[in-house]
Parts: structure tokens; sequence; C-alpha cells
């Protein structure tokens, strides 16, 4: 049990090592993508919950996962970045609950220009799952997302499948 505990912060660590930091693009076109931050709590029964996102680069099928994100302010339960309009953005969510439960999910989708979306996480019968919203002032409405694969071997790109 407390082997799945050990791999998860060993792959958090190392996607956090050699994933890129994001510099966000200021202009063009452009949307928003609106996620949890990170939380890592380490120790006996170690949980994790860390939401990565990666644009599809260009002639691949995959996308070089950024760093996973912390808040802009203190006491910030999310964070929002600006993300190009019209590439396919990949998305997910890497967690373990305890020692026990161990959670690997990710989807993609196609940005649009000036729309705001948000990520955030799902439980179902299979125990985790992820879900985006794309909001439109006070309403939110669910984004259909398209498969796709988190590297597990090395935690740095995310794949259509």
């Amino acid at each position: 049990m407390y082997v799945k505990s050990f791999v998860l912060v060993a792959i958090v660590i190392f996607t956090s090592a050699c994933a890129s930091r994001y510099l966000e693009p200021q202009v063009g076109e452009l949307a928003a993508l609106e996620m949890p931050v990170k939380h890592v709590k380490v120790g006996i029964g170690a949980n994790s919950s860390i939401y990565l996102f990666a644009i599809k680069e260009k002639g691949s099928n995959c996308g070089k996962v950024f760093k996973p994100l912390g808040p802009k302010n203190r006491g910030d339960k999310t964070v929002t970045v600006n993300i190009p309009a019209d590439r396919e953005i990949f998305v997910a969510n890497f967690s373990s609950i305890g020692s026990y439960s161990f959670c690997n999910v990710a989807g993609s989708f196609k940005s649009t220009q000036n729309k705001n979306y948000k990520l955030t996480s799902a439980p179902i019968y299979s125990g985790c799952g992820i879900v985006l919203f794309e909001l439109d002032g006070d309403k939110a409405k669910a984004i259909e997302l398209d498969d796709a694969k988190l590297d597990n071997l090395t935690g740095t790109k995310i794949c259509s499948e």
C-alpha cells in the first residue's frame, strides 16, 4: 500500500523537475483555462492531486506537460492561465487519495478564441474523473473531452489515443 504512495510522490517530483514552466501568451487569439492548484501532502497515507495541461505540438499527437501550477496569490484554490485559441489542449489529473486509490485521467479539447474554460475533478464509479466546463457569465456547459493518455513512464507528455 505504501508503494503506490511512494510511486506517486516520485512521479510528482520527477514531473515538477522535468516539465517546463508555462509562459502565458499575452497577445494573439487567446482563451482562458481555470484549474485547481496542485496539492501535495507527503507522509504516511500521502495524498496528492495535481492538474496538468499541455498544448498539442504541431506535427505530433502529443504535448509537453507544463509544470504543475501553484496559486498566483496565497490561499487561492484555482489558477487561470491564457492558452492559445484554436489549438488542441490536453488536460489531466494525477491523484492519490490516501495510500489506496490511484487516479490518472486525461482528455483533450480544442480551445476557442475568447472562451473561458474550467477544469475540475468529478468522482465517478471507477473512482475519479475530470470535467471541463465552458463558462459563459454565470452559466457553465460541460464540454466532452476526447481521449488522451498521460505518459506513465516519465509523466512529461500527454498524447491523443
